[in-house]
């Protein structure tokens, strides 16, 4: 077993991270975006701060390289490839994504039919994004 190349597994972590905030600009507005930002105005929310975006898009590159340092150690023992980086992405959504948005459809901070969007849109963008991070990551000494 090799070790982790830390400069590759932190590389395709801020890839993964930056394609994660990409998508979140560019895709949430379409899939569940509007209905985000209307029932968030029903609980009369005020808009994030300039600090408040910042801290989602942070968490896009904390995600991306998170999910990229998983693989790298799980690499291993599972396999490299797209199959391992899909298993990686899947734990991490039901952590990061699944339970925190059906907690707040439980507590009817949102609505069920939103959370089940925002989750599924979200599988789509860990997965994606968590692939694309493994592919950039090698073992070795090869940069």
């Amino acid at each position: 077993m090799g070790k982790i190349n830390w400069k590759r597994a932190i590389a395709g972590g801020l890839v993964a991270g930056f394609l994660y905030d990409l998508f979140e600009i560019a895709l949430s507005p379409f899939v569940a975006g509007r209905q985000y930002e209307a029932e968030l105005n029903a609980i009369r929310h005020t808009p994030p701060s300039a600090a408040g975006y910042a801290f989602f898009i942070a968490w896009g590159f904390v995600i991306g390289v998170v999910a990229v340092c998983v693989y790298a150690a799980v690499r291993p023992r599972l396999g490299p490839g797209p199959r391992t980086a899909a298993k990686v992405a899947l734990a991490l959504w039901v952590l990061a994504d699944l339970m925190p948005q059906m907690a707040q459809a439980v507590m009817g901070i949102f609505t069920f039919n939103l959370m089940i969007k925002f989750t599924l849109q979200q599988l789509f963008f860990m997965l994606a994004t968590t692939i694309v991070g493994a592919w950039v990551y090698r073992e070795g000494d090869a940069v």
